[in-house]
Parts: structure tokens; C-alpha cells; sequence
């Protein structure tokens, strides 16, 4: 794992806007993130921004920190907070890979490493649309 010396990010999105679910849900990805070693850690978020498509400004602003090899290390609640979208959330994991970014869910741990292969991506996307999609369906409509 990367150590402090790299740029850590959290990363947080829910569709539809909620302070108090978002602020629940920084707080939650920061402790997960100390409890990884990393005390120093970039917030960026996307509040009531959907998952259809990549273009948020939260994760527009990230993912330009991490082409410029400014994040290293990414937390994340959970893989459909790339997308909702398979092609796209595989697409965006293969170029954090190759450009040596680890991204850890909570729910997953780390999905991206150097030793990770497309094929056990697109399986891990599997078992997110199998699994995970319909449970976070169901809290975001609470």
C-alpha cells in the first residue's frame, strides 16, 4: 500500500443531495483512511450528482489530480461511486491502474493494483452489479 509520503483522496458521491448523509459519509471514508496509515488525505465529492456519467466536478477535479501523479491512493465508500455504469467504472479503474493509483473501497479493499488484471476488474464489476448495486440503491432511497 501507499504510504504518507504519496497524496492520499477520499472520494464521496451520493445522487441525490443530503448534507447529513454526505458529511456521514466523509466522516466514515476518513476513519477508514487513518485506519490505513493515511492522516493527510484530499476530500473531493460530488452531493446530488448521479452515476450515470463521469463528468462531475468533484470527480473531474480528482481524476486530473491523479493523471497529474498528484493522488496515488483513493478511498471510496464503494465501487458505484465511479459510476453506474460497468464500461465506464472499468474503463476509469484501468487508467488509475496503469497509471499506478491504488483505489480502495470500503466494501472491496484495494481494486486497483499493479498485479491486478482487466479480467479481475471486470469480475469484481460483476460481483458489484450482482451484490452492491441494489443495496445501495435502496439506502440512497431512504
Amino acid at each position: 500500500m501507499t504510504t504518507n509520503n504519496t497524496k492520499t483522496a477520499i472520494y464521496c458521491r451520493l445522487a441525490c443531495a443530503d448534507d447529513m448523509r454526505m458529511e456521514a459519509q466523509r466522516k466514515s471514508l476518513l476513519q477508514f483512511a487513518k485506519s490505513q496509515g493515511c492522516d493527510e488525505v484530499s476530500e473531493y465529492s460530488d452531493n446530488g450528482k448521479i452515476g450515470t456519467t463521469l463528468d462531475r466536478p468533484g470527480f473531474n477535479q480528482l481524476t486530473e489530480e491523479m493523471r497529474a501523479g498528484r493522488v496515488k491512493l483513493i478511498f471510496m465508500r464503494d465501487i458505484s461511486r465511479i459510476a453506474r455504469n460497468d464500461l465506464l467504472t472499468n474503463d476509469w479503474l484501468e487508467q488509475a491502474r496503469m497509471l499506478g493509483v491504488e483505489v480502495m473501497t470500503k466494501s472491496d479493499g484495494n481494486i486497483t493494483t499493479s498485479t491486478t488484471t482487466e479480467q479481475d476488474l471486470i469480475d469484481k464489476l460483476q460481483k458489484f452489479i450482482n451484490v452492491y448495486c441494489t443495496e445501495s440503491d435502496e439506502e440512497e432511497s431512504e
